[in-house]
């Protein structure tokens, strides 16, 4: 919005039950939102649509506009019109409110979200005082487009929504569902980014010593994944967080054993592969046929090589849940067919540093000559072989 601008925004055509409260926030310098106007119910009860008139006093800089559900199940759609022309036809009415004496937080703590397989791809996370009067919004500021939000003790709800994402003239709906909420206490014992009484309440070890008989410091189930990257993912070095790690919606579990594994393939494999073709893709287009001694599904050639991991003895694997076995999950570059199967492989961004290892060790069987090709993530690297013997 220009400096000493005006814009006008309302709604129109409400279907099925919905009942839209808008909210315009500016954003502020250090990244916070704040409510400059709210409208609901222009000619109550008669008219449920809202409209907001706001002038901007000169002051330029970002504003974001929130259309919610009055409360939980008034949902349905409206049309948005800005400054008297059509903006958004059909935009989704909706959200969750949940009751802040839910939770239980103080003063000081972390209101965050953290993705589950099968769930929300991104959330809108509000704090409210009252009705009308939110505190703080989180759109998407943590790791993965979760949200982070500074609880102040005085909370009475919570909004969750899954946000509309424009581009150009067209919006994106991301994708909705169940998402993980959790109040971050600041009282971080072993670091781990998991506070000293959340960290009780999911039964992980909250203090830097190991905690019998099982638990490990900041590490709890032993599986070189830190407590706090499995509750929340990890932050990528991109600015728009494309490499960020999203551990939990790959079902990380900090209370289960881990391993996540990157396939990456050679230019050929040879038929029925053609050069540079990734085995996965070829095996989703073409379940049950024969690719070298492998006939069936991606999802049956997971369950078959995930089936001796997960048969590890309870006493042998020494998980802190006390179940056996150790989970897989792969980044084979091609999504399941049911999406809440996406903590057992997917595709996944792996350009982040966090996802390399630093070095890459070649073992060969055989004296070689030659160049060999490599593909890590997206790029090609090719290099001599001439002289390398077996390792």
């Amino acid at each position: 919005m220009p400096a000493s601008g005006s814009v006008s925004f309302s709604t129109t055509n409400l279907t099925s039950v919905a009942d839209p409260v808008m909210h315009l926030f500016r954003r502020e310098a250090d990244g916070d939102l704040v409510q400059v106007a709210v409208s609901d119910d222009i000619a109550w009860p008669e008219n449920l649509n809202s409209r907001i008139d706001y002038q901007n006093g000169g002051s330029a800089g970002q504003f974001v506009l929130i259309i919610r559900a009055f409360s939980t199940g008034l949902s349905g759609t409206c049309d948005v019109w800005l400054d008297g022309q059509p903006h958004h036809i059909a935009a989704p009415v909706d959200g969750w409110f949940s009751d802040a004496d839910w939770f239980t937080f103080a003063a000081g703590d972390r209101g965050r979200t953290a993705h589950w397989p099968g769930g929300a791809a991104a959330e809108i996370l509000v704090s409210f005082v009252a009705p009308y009067l939110p505190l703080k919004v989180g759109d998407g500021n943590a790791p993965s487009a979760n949200a982070d939000i500074s609880l102040l003790g005085v909370e009475s709800q919570f909004l969750f929504g899954a946000p509309q994402i424009r581009d150009g003239a067209s919006y994106t709906q991301t994708r909705s569902g169940v998402v993980w909420f959790a109040c971050n206490d600041p009282n971080d014992s072993d670091g781990d980014g998991v506070g000293d009484l959340l960290e009780t309440e999911i039964g992980t070890c909250p203090t830097a010593a190991p905690c019998p008989p099982y638990y490990a410091g900041k590490d709890s189930d032993k599986d070189g994944l830190f407590d706090g990257e499995e509750v929340w993912g990890v932050a990528g070095t991109a600015p728009a967080g494309q490499d960020d790690l999203d551990l939990p919606r790959w079902g990380a579990d900090p209370r289960r054993k881990d391993m996540f594994v990157e396939f990456d393939y050679l230019t050929t494999l040879g038929a029925p592969l053609a050069v540079g073709q990734n085995p996965f893709a070829w095996i989703r287009a073409n379940p049950g046929q024969p690719i070298g001694a492998f006939a069936g599904t991606v999802e049956s050639w997971f369950d078959q090589v995930q089936a001796p991991y997960l048969a590890g003895p309870a006493a042998h694997v020494r998980n802190p849940d006390g179940t056996g076995g150790i989970r897989l999950h792969f980044d084979l570059g091609v999504p399941p067919l049911d999406p809440y199967a996406e903590g057992n492989f997917g595709e996944w961004p792996s350009a982040s540093v966090q996802a390399l290892v630093p070095d890459y060790v070649i073992a060969c069987t055989a004296a070689i000559s030659g160049s060999v090709t490599l593909q890590l993530n997206n790029s090609q690297f090719t290099f001599s072989a001439d002289g390398l013997s077996p390792a």
